[in-house]
């Protein structure tokens, strides 16, 4: 089964598609972190598992923080509790910060093993 999609900063839409290519599910998600609305920051598909990243923005700490959490490939939604992955100290006067990362090419140090151990 193939699994695809299209996101904008707060929802991600994800499909799968059997051999065919032909639609199998849509899902919507909308990742929250205490009840608030998160933005979509990426995607990505390591080792069995798909994993979604986005980012919040606490104002009270004056911090933008990078969360990942575990989509469920069965049922297309977002499983278990997001997972802070880092955090950055921002100045009000400017941006609210990003992050840029990306995946290690070294299995000991992708995501697949990183995240399960924060």
């Amino acid at each position: 089964m193939f699994t695809g999609g299209l996101a904008t900063k707060s929802i991600v839409i994800i499909e799968s598609y059997d051999k065919n290519l032909a639609l199998h599910e849509q899902k919507e998600l909308e990742p929250k972190v205490d009840g608030d609305k998160a933005e979509y920051d990426d995607l990505f598909y390591l080792g069995d598992q798909l994993y979604e990243f986005f980012t919040l923005v606490d104002k009270k700490s004056d911090e933008t923080n990078l969360y990942y959490q575990i989509i469920d490939k069965k049922t297309l939604l977002l499983s278990g509790t997001p997972k802070k992955v880092a955090s950055i100290s921002y100045d009000r006067k400017r941006d609210q910060g990003y992050f840029e990362y990306d995946i290690s090419k070294d299995k000991k140090n992708d995501c697949h093993h990183w995240c399960s151990s924060l």
